[in-house]
């Protein structure tokens, strides 16, 4: 598989060899433990390993994961009778980490250059300074992203003097709010279960100063805001106590009477509960009884033992532990030690860029441009002003931005999920904030765009029936865009170019016809593409060797004899993307290949003349240079042509 291949070549390009080993072997045999890669990169140290190892977890390159080993019970009664058939149980261990290999996070390191550019375009030179620092560091914490890149950004500008730490803070959270940058995950053991529970339970109350549900929330959130970047404080729990002054008041409860009597104990000894006028009635005892009470009550009651009687000593089995009550614990915090304890977790989290995102809005500018072709077309027909139409194109590729920018988030890279329900005041207000007064449309201009939109076919957004909400408009409705209806035709169509060029018009004539009437006889597509018999046969054994066309074979008969047989030939679109893709990734391994067999032999001298000025090179030499620059200029273009195709086919559902 050439995905393989590039991620490797790609690897071993930007670290060097002994990592590009140890990668290799967990992309060929997948899942692997630390002594696994050791045994299997013969040469190298264990020492060696861990570290290649650790450069690629810090580049995402590697993923690990652990795995909770079930706990060990242990008989432990035998000594003693009274602990008989009672099992110890051992809390559940932590196995060995199992690393594999992030084959997409190493393609994403071809298209590097273009998220740089996207960044810059669209926030400034500050923000693709920070994106910079992340992609070549792979996981920074924040303070040490904002401090590497005030540096780099006053060294280029010559401005040391000036501190930008709030400007730059300020560009890192809107990245952060835009899902361009995220937290890095924290693994979590697999097949966890209630012994895991109970050992966070455990520490969580170790720590002195716990954190609130919301706060551990956005301490686990991908794209929470770090809290010293947000303003307002959230409120604290209510469930823990607040560290304020507060006075206790005792109640002295008079002192109950020690009952020494037998009429006493046997009273004491009775279910019946306690009542008032008891306690009455033993008031009015004790003044009849007088004297004699006072009397009992100065001689405590005494154990009187005889001399001859034998005296046992109780042994260690007899005696009965002490049951231990459970110590409500309590803790103590204020809002301010709260935060505190969340900006000290925060220091240590880690961010990386998130390669999605990027493939999310690509994703949304190729469909931007899909859906602007036909809706002009049929927007602009019987206008000749040429004015007039340009402004009709600009004006649908904004309205068609106003709507996705309204459902940006529930946009997904490959998995193309519904997204949200968004209303038509929000899309009349989101466009008419975006152009100029001279641009702005009305509700009813907005009616007809919308009406337009959900007759093209396929349909790009979907009217839906309002129930949670009243519309300002009175007949204004609800809406869904549909991204995969128009990534799937952005798909179908490179598909449809890509089978053209290898098979000419005949050739995608019969794709296009086996796509729309699914199953058909070749004598039936040579009538209906109105092609040759001999030819159509060709063709279609042709595209059947390379997996564009396939077969199915339907017997009449039992015997499955040839002239009882049809054989229907369809196009299996999923199976069609797959073979192209790993064709994409094969033609990028080749030319990267060929880029390096043309520098090969140029390496030492071309090493040599970087050193040398421009002015003291000789006539060979400049021609060389430029020879090798020409070289070099088209076969990287005509990989980040091939990557373009290679994102439309690999990241857009069919």
């Amino acid at each position: 598989m050439y995905k393989n291949k590039v991620a490797m070549d790609i690897v071993k390009e930007h670290f060097g060899e002994d990592v590009h080993r140890v990668y290799s072997m967990l992309v060929n045999k997948g899942k692997s433990s630390l002594r696994m890669v050791a045994q299997a990169c013969p040469g190298m140290i264990q020492r060696r390993v861990r570290q290649c190892l650790l450069v690629l977890i810090q580049h995402n390159l590697v993923d690990y994961e652990e795995f909770l080993l079930p706990p060990e019970k242990k008989d432990s009664g035998k000594d003693t009778p009274a602990k008989k058939g009672v099992q110890e149980i051992d809390e559940p261990g932590l196995s060995d980490a199992y690393y594999s290999a992030n084959l997409n996070n190493a393609v994403h390191r071809l298209r590097f250059a273009k998220y740089i550019t996207y960044v810059r375009e669209k926030y400034g030179d500050e923000a693709s300074v920070i994106v910079e620092e992340l992609m070549d560091h792979g996981r920074l914490t924040m303070e040490a992203v904002v401090a590497q890149s005030l540096t780099y950004t006053n060294s280029r500008s010559m401005g040391f003097g000036d501190d930008r730490t709030k400007e730059f803070e300020d560009i890192f959270t809107d990245l952060i709010v835009d899902h361009f940058i995220m937290k890095v995950p924290k693994p979590k053991p697999i097949d966890a279960g209630e012994e895991e529970i109970k050992a966070s339970g455990k520490d969580a109350k170790k720590s002195n100063t716990p954190l609130s549900r919301q706060q551990q929330a956005a301490l686990h959130d991908p794209f929470a805001l770090p809290s010293s970047l947000v303003k307002g404080k959230s409120g604290s729990d209510p469930n823990l106590i607040p560290n304020l002054p507060m006075s206790f008041l005792a109640e002295e409860a008079p002192p109950a009477p020690i009952p020494t009597s037998k009429k006493s104990a046997a009273k004491r000894s009775t279910k019946k509960p306690a009542s008032k006028s008891k306690d009455s009635s033993k008031s009015k005892k004790r003044k009849n009884t007088g004297v004699e009470e006072e009397e009992e009550e100065e001689f405590p009651e005494l154990l009187m033992v005889s001399e001859s009687e034998p005296i046992q000593i109780p042994g260690e089995s007899d005696i009965q532990p002490l049951k231990k009550r459970a110590v409500e614990v309590y803790t103590v915090v204020t809002q301010d030690d709260q935060t505190q304890q969340l900006i000290n977790e925060e220091k240590r989290i880690l961010w990386r860029v998130n390669y999605d995102q990027f493939m999310v809005e690509y994703k949304i500018h190729v469909c931007t441009y899909r859906v602007t072709l036909p809706l002009d077309n049929k927007l602009t027909f019987n206008q000749s002003n040429t004015t007039t139409t340009r402004h009709v194109k600009i004006l649908a590729g904004l309205l068609f931005m106003a709507m996705v920018s309204i459902c940006k988030k529930s946009i997904k890279a490959i998995q193309d999920s519904p997204t949200t329900s968004i209303f038509a005041d929000d899309i009349l207000k989101a466009y008419n904030n975006n152009v100029e007064i001279g641009q702005q449309i009305d509700s009813r201009q907005l009616e007809n765009y919308l009406s337009i939109m959900m007759v093209t076919r396929p349909s790009i957004i979907t009217k839906m029936t309002a129930h949670s909400r009243s519309s300002l408009a009175p007949e204004s409705g609800v809406y869904q865009v549909n991204i995969s209806n128009i990534a799937a035709v952005v798909k179908q169509k490179m598909v449809e170019s890509i089978v053209r060029q290898k098979f000419g018009d005949a050739g995608l004539r019969i794709f296009k016809l086996l796509l729309i009437k699914k199953q058909l006889e070749p004598k039936q597509i040579a009538e209906f593409a109105m092609i040759p018999a001999k030819e159509s046969k060709t063709l279609l054994f042709t595209m059947m060797e390379r997996s564009i066309v396939r077969l199915q074979e339907v017997p009449r008969s039992s015997d499955h004899f040839a002239a009882r047989t049809f054989y229907l030939f369809y196009v299996d679109i999923a199976n069609v993307s797959q073979s192209m893709v790993d064709d994409v990734y094969k033609a990028i391994y080749n030319s990267r290949e060929r880029l390096k067999a043309e520098m090969a032999p140029h390496a030492d001298l071309l090493t040599k003349m970087e050193s040398i000025p421009d002015e003291q090179l000789s006539e060979d030499q400049t021609k060389l240079l430029r020879k090798v620059e020409r070289l070099t200029d088209v076969l990287e273009t005509i990989t980040l042509n091939l990557d373009n195709d290679l994102m439309i086919l690999s990241a857009f559902c069919v």
